[in-house]
């Protein structure tokens, strides 16, 4: 690959252009006495009970996540998949929802809920695909506000070498407002934002790299930013 032409605007080479889950068995309860009806009165269907609705289920993980110091413990990795659905589905309410954050902020996501929450985000998110194993930086989302950050220039190195590179990022957002990915590459003419998945995935088979914006494609992570403003701390999500 030839990275003056992957870097120049004026190139042919690749340049970005712009269940509910829980089921609860029905039951019956009888009316009056046990074993048959009372007398002078027909016998009275009983209702089905009501399926436990998301936000019931969401206060038994906030229980073993934020009950205290010495009785909290962490989800399973399907709780912990099954919590994170709920939240981006936003059947948990608001005050739940910061509640298990900060909870989780304070004692720490455990390796299995951090793997279960993974699980959704690979399930949900944004899928691009290579013939081999791409390679995929670990950067804060909030950015640099400290250090110079070198992942472009790394990142466009392993592109050149022929080693697929796929980043991820999004907008300036808290606690830090860094400077985020997709300024940094903006700024040596690689817009990456605002770009169809399909442009995304050429951009991966021609030149090895792609960098996916989470606002214009994960909109439901990208709606727990306020969240991270609202708590002053950074999240596990």
């Amino acid at each position: 690959m030839n990275l003056g032409q992957f870097i120049h605007p004026n190139s042919n080479a690749c340049y970005p252009t712009k269940k509910p889950l829980v089921s609860v068995a029905t039951q019956q309860t009888p009316l009056g006495s046990p074993g048959s009806p009372q007398r002078g009165r027909a016998p009275m269907a009983a209702e089905p009970s009501s399926p436990v609705s998301g936000r019931e289920t969401f206060k038994t993980y906030l229980r073993k996540v934020g009950s205290g110091e010495h009785t909290s413990k962490g989800l399973s990795r399907e709780e912990a998949r099954h919590a994170l659905e709920l939240i981006l589905d936003e059947e948990a309410t608001p005050a739940q929802i910061g509640a298990f954050l900060i909870a989780h902020r304070i004692r720490r996501p455990e390796p299995q809920e951090l793997t279960g929450m993974l699980d959704v985000y690979r399930q949900r998110g944004p899928k691009l695909s290579t013939t081999t194993k791409a390679i995929s930086f670990g950067m804060p989302f909030d950015g640099r506000s400290r250090t110079a950050p070198i992942y472009p220039l790394t990142a466009l190195v392993l592109a050149a070498a022929g080693l697929p590179v796929v980043l991820q990022g999004a907008g300036r957002m808290p606690v830090k407002y860094g400077v985020s990915s997709v300024e940094l590459f903006q700024s040596i003419g690689l817009p990456w934002a605002q770009q169809p998945l399909s442009r995304l995935q050429d951009c991966l088979d021609q030149a090895n790299l792609a960098l996916v914006h989470q606002p214009d494609h994960f909109p439901a992570a990208e709606s727990l930013i306020p969240y991270r403003e609202d708590l002053g701390k950074r999240p596990p999500v």
